[in-house]
């Protein structure tokens, strides 16, 4: 039978009666010496609960958090992935001729700090140079879409103090407690089998920033993995993610074996929905359900069954009547694709 944590105030009732109990004083007055000092006790009991319920988490891998669980998840040989660097490229505009050192630092609006990893220098012909620059700190803050302006903190002669980032993307957090936790217990439940499909999930997920994963074998020997970088951008990895999976997947798959990495073809799937009561509330509570729906259930080769968007449509909370009218049947996706939400319409559904 389970252990019902007390409240703290289900805590202050007992101390204080218990206390009342024993001294026969009747009610504590509000204020009173005794009731202040069932409070704190009542309070020092709450933390211990807090604390015992904390260790407990740490008991099993599937509920541990934070060293803990790079303890536990250290015993089948599994890390936490590291965060990763930014990288990407940068135009800095000057007098042809002059030098941008390597080393120079570059500074966004808010704050995020690049520096170039070479010297560059302004050609004869033009104004205009491209570098390579990196995030001084690693992490997905140092991501930056085309066209950001960047500043060169301290000045260089002959170059202009503004520049512009080209793309800089590859800068992913340290891997936090529930994707390590996925990888380890897919590691415990799934032992290394010689290069079977939940291997290969296995390794490429071991590659920072990749979070889902689908082998697929054409014929013997021949495995196409597709990959996805859920949270950077529009989910899809970009080339550098695919060769890093794809020379890592060659040291450690069986020798052999012919590897594709790619990243799976977009299909987007629109959606009508009929609703009682179109609200912008119950709007966003549908479109949620249906973003996590394709999210689960799109893999390559997959179904998005019609009776599953109408379950959730249903199921979401507000909803008292609905219709989906798009799509009208079950949608496949192909083996090299991935279904992602596309436009949903609303509309009033008729009394």
């Amino acid at each position: 039978m389970p252990f019902d944590r007390p409240t703290l105030t289900e805590l202050i009732s007992r101390t204080a009666q218990d206390v009342a109990t024993r001294l026969k004083t009747g009610t504590l007055l509000r204020h009173s010496f005794l009731e202040i000092l069932s409070r704190a006790l009542a309070g020092a009991a709450h933390t211990l609960h807090g604390h015992l319920e904390w260790a407990a988490r740490q008991l099993l891998p599937d509920t541990a958090t934070d060293e803990y669980m790079d303890r536990w998840a250290s015993i089948w040989g599994v890390s936490r992935l590291p965060a990763t660097f930014a990288e990407g490229t940068a135009t800095i505009t000057g007098e042809p001729g002059s030098v941008i050192p390597s080393g120079t630092r570059l500074k966004r609006a808010d704050g995020v700090l690049y520096t170039t990893l070479s010297e560059s220098v302004i050609a004869a012909a033009a104004t205009k140079t491209e570098v390579t620059i990196q995030a001084v700190i690693a992490g997905s803050s140092g991501n930056a879409a085309a066209e950001t302006a960047i500043t060169v903190t301290h000045p260089l002669v002959g170059v202009d103090t503004t520049a512009e980032i080209v793309s800089v993307q590859g800068g992913v957090d340290t891997e936090n407690d529930a994707d390590m936790r996925s990888r380890l217990l897919l590691r415990v439940r799934q032992p290394p089998h010689g290069g079977a499909a939940h291997d290969y999930v296995f390794w490429a997920r071991e590659i920072p920033g990749v979070t889902r994963v689908w082998p697929i074998s054409d014929t013997a020997g021949t495995v196409t993995v597709y990959i996805m970088t859920d949270g950077t951008d529009d989910g899809f990895p970009d080339t550098t993610v695919i060769e890093a999976v794809r020379k890592y997947l060659v040291e450690v798959a069986p020798v052999g074996a012919a590897i594709t990495v790619s990243s799976p073809v977009s299909q987007a799937i629109d959606i009508t929905v009929l609703l009682s009561p179109n609200t912008a509330a119950v709007q966003a509570e549908v479109r949620g359900g249906l973003a996590d729906l394709i999210f689960r259930d799109g893999a390559p080769g997959g179904k998005i069954l019609l009776s599953r968007i109408r379950e959730t449509v249903s199921v979401s909370a507000g909803e008292s009547d609905n219709a989906v009218t798009v799509p009208d049947g079950n949608v496949t996706i192909p083996d090299n694709g991935v279904a992602v939400l596309g436009t949903v319409i609303f509309d009033e559904l008729a009394p």
